[in-house]
């Protein structure tokens, strides 16, 4: 019985420090700002653009998913591409070039004024992050960074920056994910 009570306690120890993460007000006028952002680009017919490494490339995925296809309502198509989708086209890129280029060229490819590219790394350190940052301002494309709390190298690059109060990968990634249900939800409600 004791080990219950220790659990429910760490479990309810542990949610706290989420709903802290969740109702910190900087984190909510970044989103809210990335929530303006990305309606504009929407209402200019220009698309996402999205990249991460590992979990954070899954991620990517996973958004881009909810914005081609829906969250909960029957609406029209809204292009996001997740740069991270093609392993050949990755592979090659690391291989041909090297690892620090694999969201560069697609930026380049597929990248045109006024797409917002949506960076996401739980460092801000990443080397290819930053330089698919800084080719994407060449082209004027707006960027985003969404990272931990301390924002790394790549935060000083982008347009904007949404800092996620932790230094915990495992939490930034959950609450980025939960972000973005968040914002697509309220634009499909806004816009469906």
């Amino acid at each position: 019985e004791n080990r219950m009570i220790d659990m429910e306690s760490k479990l309810h120890h542990r949610l706290l420090d989420y709903a802290d993460i969740f109702l910190n007000q900087r984190l909510i006028s970044q989103i809210d700002e990335l929530y303006r952002t990305i309606r504009w680009v929407l209402q200019q017919n220009r698309k996402l653009l999205l990249c991460g490494n590992g979990g954070s490339a899954a991620d990517c995925q996973h958004i881009a998913g909810e914005f081609v296809g829906r969250l909960k309502k029957e609406r029209e198509a809204w292009p996001a591409l997740s740069l991270c989708m093609d392993p050949s086209v990755l592979t090659c890129l690391s291989n041909d070039y090297s690892f620090s280029q694999v969201f560069k060229r697609p930026s380049e490819a597929f990248g045109e004024p006024g797409d917002l590219l949506i960076a996401l790394s739980t460092s801000g350190n990443s080397e290819n992050i930053r330089n698919a940052i800084e080719t994407a301002k060449t082209q004027k494309i707006l960027t985003c960074l969404i990272t931990n709390h301390n924002g790394g190298a790549a935060a000083s690059s982008s347009d904007k920056t949404l800092y996620i109060p932790t230094e915990n990968t495992q939490v930034v990634q959950e609450v980025t994910i939960t972000i973005f249900h968040i914002l697509c939800g309220m634009l499909e409600n806004e816009r469906g």
